[in-house]
């Protein structure tokens, strides 16, 4: 059975964001709040961060993608091109919208609804 980490509940996102201290801080975030245990294969839902975006780092973007590879049970998008707003940070309406019908698309095809 593969190991998960599980996040505080206000997510990976918000916890590397406040901790990041360099462009390469997705390795900032404090070990002793990240949970380690065994899990059942749940599906994973995440997208690539766009390249226009000033947190763009392709050794990060190369394990999303290797994550999705070796992880049945991963699922990932290339938001390479989706917009974004003028903090070149987040998704503008129109990414959020893009990225989210992907993720009820795909969580749709995954448990069959």
């Amino acid at each position: 059975m593969p190991a998960y980490g599980l996040l505080p509940a206000d997510g990976s996102h918000q916890l590397d964001h406040r901790s990041r201290g360099t462009k390469d801080g997705l390795n900032q975030n404090p070990p002793e709040r990240i949970q380690w245990v065994d899990a059942p294969a749940l599906p994973i839902f995440y997208g690539t961060i766009p390249t226009a975006s000033l947190q763009y780092n392709s050794v990060a973007e190369q394990a999303q993608k290797d994550f999705a590879v070796n992880d049945a049970s991963a699922y990932c998008r290339d938001n390479s091109a989706l917009p974004l707003l003028d903090d070149d940070l987040h998704f503008d309406a129109a990414g959020c919208i893009e990225f989210g019908e992907w993720v009820v698309s795909t969580f749709e095809s995954v448990v069959g609804a």
